[in-house]
């Protein structure tokens, strides 16, 4: 009797997990989702090394509290407008 639940189980999950029309009708009008550059930085502490593809965008506290930002500094804040305008989209 169980072994007969599981195929219906798993067509009714199967069919839970596919975007109705309003979800694909959605994702159709949003902008494409800002790109940011990855460059590969290896961290390594008590001798286990990981690599962090975004640790350039980490800011030191001078580059947060400068009155003018460098290059670095506004390359991170043009994507976090560009993630905060592509947010602003799907919300509406």
């Amino acid at each position: 009797m169980k072994k007969d639940l599981i195929p219906l189980l798993v067509a009714i999950l199967m069919a839970s997990c596919q975007p109705n029309e309003n979800t694909s009708m959605r994702n159709k009008d949003l902008p494409p989702a800002p790109d940011v550059e990855k460059k590969d930085s290896v961290l390594t502490m008590h001798d286990d090394s990981r690599v962090d593809p975004y640790f350039w965008m980490r800011l030191t506290d001078e580059q947060k509290s400068a009155s003018e930002p460098d290059a670095q500094t506004q390359k991170v804040l043009d994507y976090l407008a560009a993630e905060n305008d592509y947010t602003e989209a799907g919300s509406h």
